[in-house]
């Protein structure tokens, strides 16, 4: 309850009061650390576990890899991949393969991640080659770039967001002919990309936040709020960067749509 509240405080507090710590209270523990964010946590206190002997399933795997891979513990984390069926049997799942994945491309090692797919027993998911697209991205990787969108868009030929991405991934590199040639195939298609959305419970109410949206019964007072926001980054030397926007998007740019996705709050 307190962890999904977002009081790690309390909740080690009372994981620590637990007169009898079964798996079940060490798999909730660590669950919460790496959801959370706190990735160090959940690994101490995953090691902790194993010193104890209590044995984690495929849910705490999930955790701990995922938290390897925002920490950047490469080693580690593969480490902890071919433990799960070297010393408890247990079979990795999708979810696994995509921490692993993840984990490897943040690192820059993509053609590493793209033969971990490659040596799978089960077919990669959309979340996994858009996974590794987005790592592709970040790396710099135009080959396996390439690949990966084709595979997404073998399962779905209507995925804009394969398309989005390898344009990006083309205008990092200055390809600029092949972003064309995407944004007109997008276009010939229809295909638009998916509006940012974002939410936040407050109260037992949801706020629920889409980009370019005007519907909310505060919009007045959230815009007003944004506006003044923005104006103080512009102050502060924030430049908005369109270069990856498709033309569309370019067109109906609002000089304050850039942030405010991210910066809409509710008082």
């Amino acid at each position: 309850m307190y962890s999904k509240c977002g009081n790690m405080r309390d909740s080690r507090l009372m994981f620590e009061k637990a007169p009898k710590r079964d798996f079940v209270t060490w798999s909730a523990m660590i669950c919460a650390y790496a959801y959370h964010g706190l990735g160090e946590e959940a690994i101490k206190l995953f090691e902790e576990m194993q010193l104890l002997n209590v044995k984690p399933n495929n849910t705490v795997f999930i955790s701990v890899l995922r938290a390897c891979a925002h920490m950047g513990y490469v080693d580690r984390g593969l480490h902890y991949f071919q433990e799960m069926l070297s010393h408890y049997g247990l079979d990795p799942h999708m979810e696994h393969y995509s921490c692993m994945v993840d984990l490897l491309g943040r690192s820059g090692q993509v053609n590493e991640a793209l033969k971990l797919i490659e040596s799978m027993p089960f077919e990669a998911d959309d979340v996994i080659w858009r996974t590794l697209l987005s790592n592709c991205k970040m790396q710099g990787n135009i080959e396996v770039a390439e690949k990966a969108a084709n595979y997404l868009l073998q399962l779905d030929p209507q995925d804009s967001s394969a398309y989005v991405l390898l344009s990006n991934v083309y205008a990092n590199a200055g390809m600029w002919s092949e972003v064309a040639k995407i944004r007109s195939v997008m276009k010939n298609c229809k295909l638009k990309k998916e509006p940012g959305c974002s939410w936040i419970e407050i109260r037992d109410e949801v706020h629920t936040f889409l980009v370019g949206d005007k519907a909310h019964p505060r919009s007045k007072v959230i815009y007003e709020q944004i506006h003044l926001l923005v104006d103080e980054m512009k102050w502060a030397g924030y430049v908005p960067d369109i270069e990856f926007l498709l033309d569309e998007e370019v067109e109906e740019q609002d000089p304050y749509e850039g942030p405010k996705a991210t910066i809409c709050s509710m008082r």
